[in-house]
């Protein structure tokens, strides 16, 4: 009995050895198990992390692309508004010259908007499907409770070990994978099935797609991140794609248009055909740049382009040239125009031909000749068949759908708890702690809950799924989803298969279409203007015409402007160089500034004689507040009517002066005696000059050079006027009509406010940049107040504005040239005044005369 009693202790002995043995292997290598589930959900987050890389260089690609032809785009288009401001076609000019200049600019604005527009969805929709894609697709793995409660293990999970495997002899009983039992569909296509430990409770991680062996090298080009970045940039590719295509359609027609823009001025208007020649084949030339460097074409196909590209602007070249040697006049060469037009109108479609826009394996509609320079797809190498595409797009549903079916079930009264790491410990399947959350779901029979946060993912599984399918379509409309009301049906369905959102393979074809329908109609319209030309060429009407300016050669002004006679002047003194000159409006009182018989600057005045024959200048009264050596830049006449003459005074505006000063007269009255005039109420206000600009001024002392513009802007010319815009016939002429240097043109008024300092404030802007500065003594009030005359030097004549329209200009009228007489500029007028139904033009000199010329017929409507 003790020999038994003492095997039977040491067989007792020997199993509990063995079996604490085993279960110290166990823990062992569960141990060994959890840091290894800890380092490869690490090494997973890595890999994604790296994925999500992948995701925002590819998708970026088409942002930074766009910003270099957006902005090439712009600054074309900056260029394009210049020239529709500055490259006009001259006057006189053929209807098809202008055409052609004005096509060949609307053909590089249709492109260049378009490639814009195109542009500008391409950028946005890159940004909104990368935004989608990293956040709802291609996620972080970051493992949930139930795995990394399922990578744990319990102690008791090891008594539901088989008797076999936890009494194992070393050495002697084999190695402990030996009793793992093999499952029935273990096979190279299921190895993922078969067991990765020796207790046979894990499975292996073949089929984690994070730590594939191909994940970044052979396969790398076939993961599903890269499926959708291809997926999602169907729908922006055809719009970057076409982009850089409307920018070099663009470009090129910016190109022709400058070829006509030297036949048009350099050719015609500045009559230099080397230099128009020459530029017409440097543009040309870069059109065939353009189209050589660009597309990938055949030699046939160049050679076809090349021609119809070239030799549009050459025909219209040799047309111009032999009209500008035969006087507008080409002859029979002239058939050449609606030739070139026409081929260029037939380039257009030819464009079209060898386009060859194309449906790419994404599902993108790209041109194939643009294929070198469009970079649209990084992978565009990997070679995909239709196959394969639809695999990877039911390969996410359909691996949702499996996950949810219900796998192989067990006895629910098997489980007396629901945690997922004693649902893993089954010896028979081995599981990964991925499989946690099916496991705990089948095994659920109790109210014992582990994570409240899996009992409502358990709810929502439906839900969960209908997410997911619907982030994964990259259909535009997904991106703004409106509550649908019961009453509108299946409308909204109906209605995605047009406009933006389309659902067919081809969900980018309307790039494409709207290219095409735009190229063809630019195609149509040379052709009408190629038409045109040829019923204008077989009609005479395509030759060039002179333009005239005002008169034509051979016609009469219809105003007695030529009629005028010279009033004699005496002046005192053979040095008075008056300059400004004013009049009354009785046409009988005369002021003008110059030097007295002493040599000193004061006001000069003079009366008409009774038979208008003679002027005689004396000096007026001593003017309070004029120093001797003080320069008077202008003056006008105010309240000398015959009436008034106690009240005549002259209003002088010193040069630089604040404010202008009333100089009063010595007149005679009807008794013949002297009467001394008033100072005038209009030099109380100062001179407001916060108006006038600090630059953009000639000199006062070179008011007629237009080189200096860097000076201060200062008064030069000086009148009376009526206040409002409607005077009557008896109005006074209160306020002041003022010339700048910076060939302005203003009304004055006093101001309106009492609280304000009395000041001459600007009321209208009469003219804004004339042909010459005013001198003193350019304006003259005519028609009772309604007209302004102006007197341009230089030209010799008078121009009209309407004060009743603001300024508008009103009319032009020529004065003959006055006979020179030896003095400096004698052969032109210096100032004029209106008055007495006369034109008075005071001539220059040392000692001019003045000549009164019949006041001509004012406008009376325009």
């Amino acid at each position: 009995m003790e020999v038994a009693g003492a095997a039977v202790g040491g067989l007792a002995g020997f199993v509990y050895d063995l079996f604490g043995y085993n279960r110290k292997n166990f823990k062992y290598d569960r141990e060994q198990r959890n840091i290894m589930e800890y380092q490869l959900s690490e090494m997973r987050m890595k890999q994604t992390d790296l994925w999500r890389e992948d995701v925002r260089q590819a998708m970026e690609l088409t942002p930074k692309k766009l910003e270099i032809y957006l902005t090439i785009i712009s600054l074309e288009l900056m260029g394009i508004g210049t020239c529709l401001c500055k490259g006009r076609v001259p006057p006189g000019a053929p209807a098809w010259l202008v055409a052609a200049g004005v096509l060949a600019v609307c053909s590089a604005i249709t492109f260049l908007f378009l490639g814009l527009w195109f542009g500008l969805h391409a950028f946005v929709a890159a940004q909104a499907y990368k935004v989608r894609i990293l956040t709802q697709l291609v996620r972080l793995p970051v493992p949930s409770w139930s795995a990394m409660e399922a990578a744990r293990t319990y102690g008791s999970d090891y008594e539901s070990m088989k008797a076999s495997q936890m009494l194992r002899v070393p050495v002697i009983g084999g190695a402990q994978e030996r009793y793992v039992p093999d499952l029935p569909d273990t096979g190279p296509e299921n190895a993922t099935q078969a067991a990765a430990d020796p207790w046979g409770l894990e499975r292996r991680g073949d089929g984690i797609v994070e730590l594939d062996p191909g994940v970044n090298g052979s396969q790398l080009e076939k993961q599903r991140h890269i499926w959708l970045i291809r997926e999602s940039a169907k729908f922006f590719n055809t719009y970057d794609a076409f982009c850089r295509v409307c920018m070099s359609a663009g470009t090129s027609q910016l190109s022709v248009f400058f070829c006509f823009w030297c036949l048009a001025y350099t050719c015609t208007e500045l009559a230099a055909p080397v230099g128009a020649w020459a530029g017409m084949f440097v543009f040309s030339c870069i059109t065939l740049l353009l189209l050589r460097t660009d597309q990938i074409l055949s030699a046939k196909q160049y050679f076809i382009g090349s021609v119809l590209l070239f030799f549009s602007p050459v025909f219209c070249a040799v047309v111009t040239f032999m009209s500008s040697k035969r006087w507008g006049n080409p002859g029979n060469v002239e058939y050449l125009v609606p030739l070139g037009l026409f081929l260029k109108g037939c380039w257009f479609l030819y464009f079209l031909h060898f386009f060859k826009a194309a449906e790419h394996q994404t599902g993108a509609v790209l041109p194939r000749s643009f294929r070198a320079v469009l970079y649209v797809d990084p992978f565009g190498w990997a070679k995909h068949t239709s196959a394969w595409w639809q695999g990877m797009a039911n390969r996410a549903t359909f691996a949702r759908a499996s996950a949810r079916a219900p796998g192989a079930q067990q006895d629910s009264s098997r489980a007396k708890n629901k945690l997922p790491a004693t649902c893993m410990a089954d010896s028979s399947r081995p599981l990964r702690p991925e499989d946690a959350r099916r496991e705990v779901n089948e095994a659920q029979a109790t109210s014992l809950v582990a994570n409240p946060a899996d009992q409502d993912d358990v709810h929502d599984d439906e839900d969960s799924h209908q997410f997911h399918a619907h982030a994964e379509s990259f259909r535009p409309n997904t991106f703004a989803n409106f509550k649908r009301s019961p009453s509108m049906g299946s409308e909204d369905d109906e209605q995605t298969v047009i406009g933006a959102d389309v659902a067919s393979d081809r969900a980018a074809i309307q790039p494409w279409r709207a290219f095409f329908f735009n190229t063809v109609l630019l195609a149509v319209m040379w052709w009408c203007a190629s038409f045109v030309a040829l019923y204008d060429v077989a009609t005479g009407k395509a030759e060039f015409r002179k333009a005239h300016y005002g008169l034509t050669p051979g016609e009469v002004a219809p105003l007695p402007v030529l009629l005028g006679t010279k009033v004699s002047t005496g002046w005192g003194s053979g040095f008075a160089e008056p300059h400004g000159f004013t009049c009354d409006l009785g046409g009988t009182v005369f002021a003008t500034a110059g030097r007295n018989p002493l040599g000193h600057r004061s006001v000069l005045q003079g009366v008409l004689s009774g038979d208008g024959s003679i002027v005689n200048f004396s000096s007026a009264p001593e003017c309070q507040g004029l120093q001797a050596d003080s320069m008077i830049q202008d003056l006008a006449l105010n309240n000398c009517e015959s009436s008034q003459l106690g009240r005549c005074n002259a209003i002088v505006l010193p040069a630089h002066g604040q404010q202008l000063l009333s100089c009063p007269l010595s007149l005679l009255d009807a008794n013949g005696q002297a009467k001394v005039s008033n100072t005038s109420s209009l030099a109380d206000a100062k001179l407001a000059r916060s108006w006038l600009e600090d630059r953009g001024g000639s000199p006062l002392d070179e008011h007629l050079n237009l080189g200096h513009l860097l000076h201060p802007e200062e008064l030069t010319a000086l009148n009376t006027m009526p206040c409002s815009a409607t005077p009557s016939d008896h109005e006074h002429h209160n306020c002041l009509v003022v010339g700048t240097t910076a060939r302005r043109i203003v009304h004055l008024g006093g101001s309106t406010k009492q609280s304000d300092e009395a000041s001459w404030l600007p009321r209208r802007l009469l003219q804004k940049e004339g042909l010459e500065v005013p001198g003193p003594g350019s304006f003259a009030i005519l028609g009772g107040g309604r007209f302004l005359g102006v007197l341009h030097r230089d030209a010799n004549t008078v121009h009209l504005l309407d004060l009743h329209a603001g300024g508008r200009p009103a009319g032009t009228w020529k004065l003959p040239r006055p006979m020179h007489d030896g003095s400096a500029g004698s052969d032109r007028f210096a100032g004029i005044c209106a008055g007495g139904g006369a034109l008075f033009a005071l001539q220059a000199g040392a000692s001019p005369s003045i000549w009164r010329f019949p006041h001509p017929q004012l406008p009376t409507a325009f």
